[in-house]
Parts: C-alpha cells; sequence; structure tokens
C-alpha cells in the first residue's frame, strides 16, 4: 500500500458534523496501525465524503432498479467513489465559493503519545518480515540442492545403464539381453538389439 485514504463526513456547507469527530480519533488509530504494519512512508488521508452515499445509492439502483435491500453493497460502492474523487482531483479538495481554490488532502498524523510504540511495532514487524524472508531463502537453498542431487542421481544412474549395456532399452528387452549374455557361453555369435 502507498496510502490509505479515509473519508471524512462533513455537514452539506463543508463544516465539520458529529461523526467528524469520531472519524478524525479513528483515523489517529488507523493511522498509528498503518503505521505499525506498512511503515512511516504510508500516510493516512482524509477525503470528503459528502454525497458518496447517495452517489452509491444511485448506481445500485443503475444496475439493478428492484434492489432494496443496499446496506453491504451501498457502503462498498461508496468506498469506491471515495477513492475515485481523490485519484480524479490527484488529492487536492477544491474549496472557496467558486471552487478554485484547491487544498491537499489531510494528512492524519500518528498522535504523539502512541508515535514510539507505533515505530517500535514498525522495527518489530521488519525484524519478522527479515526472519521470514530468510526462511524462504533457505527453502529455496534446500528444494534446489535437492533438485541438484536428484539429477546428480539420473546423471549417475544413466552413466550406470550405458556402462551395462542397459540405456535406451525398456525392461524387457534389458532382461532379454541379460539372458542372451548369459546363455552365450561365450561360443556364439549373439547380436543384441
Amino acid at each position: 500500500a502507498q496510502r490509505v485514504v479515509l473519508g471524512l463526513p462533513l455537514h452539506k456547507n463543508g463544516t465539520e458534523a458529529e461523526q467528524s469527530n469520531l472519524t478524525r480519533a479513528f483515523g489517529s488509530y488507523l493511522s498509528c496501525a498503518v503505521y505499525a504494519e506498512f511503515g512511516p512512508n504510508v500516510p493516512v488521508y482524509l477525503w470528503d465524503e459528502r454525497y458518496t452515499s447517495k452517489e452509491a445509492a444511485a448506481r445500485v439502483r443503475s444496475r439493478d432498479p428492484k434492489a432494496t435491500d443496499l446496506y453491504g453493497e451501498l457502503d462498498a460502492d461508496a468506498a469506491c467513489i471515495i477513492l475515485e474523487h481523490y485519484y480524479a482531483d490527484g488529492g487536492m479538495r477544491r474549496i472557496g465559493d467558486d471552487k478554485t481554490e484547491r487544498l491537499e488532502a489531510e494528512i492524519v498524523p500518528v498522535p504523539e503519545a502512541m508515535k514510539a510504540a507505533c515505530e517500535a511495532a514498525w522495527e518489530a514487524k521488519k525484524v519478522e518480515l527479515e526472519k521470514a524472508k530468510e526462511r524462504i531463502m533457505e527453502e529455496r537453498s534446500t528444494m534446489l540442492n535437492a533438485k541438484q542431487a536428484a539429477m546428480e542421481r539420473a546423471k549417475a544412474l544413466e552413466k550406470q545403464m550405458e556402462l551395462n549395456g542397459t540405456l535406451g532399452l525398456g525392461r524387457k528387452k534389458a532382461k532379454k539381453k541379460k539372458k542372451k549374455k548369459k546363455g552365450s557361453g561365450g561360443g556364439g555369435n549373439w547380436v543384441t538389439l
């Protein structure tokens, strides 16, 4: 992940609502969790989500005019719309009465009180990821060594079969050839195929 975009509920006039405060508090915890999991270079942004639920409902109804239970689909479509708007505006939101002024999306900072814990969790995660990487490389090396050993055994077996004269013969032909060699007694002119 390169960034996380969190919808910020606002009143129609753009002022903050009661839900905005709850979202900001959640954003702080989310920012800490993202830092702990992905590191300090994955920011969490707040983005205006006004009218996204209405637009999502319109999209769902355009796909299925008879849709009545929109609960699950509505949230998923609204999240998609938030991201679409974020990327369409290049992470800049339009503000002002004439909507000509642009302001970057708001980054949710990791709270200072939680920063040390988030950093420690990220460092532990990096160690865990490095150990997992080493384990995978070790497994890969073990499998490669086993494959090389199997190829060496196959080459040695092929060489032994070549020396025995059984290379390229099926099992029945190889048995016949052995019988003919035993039965020849050294005196006859046997031709083996």
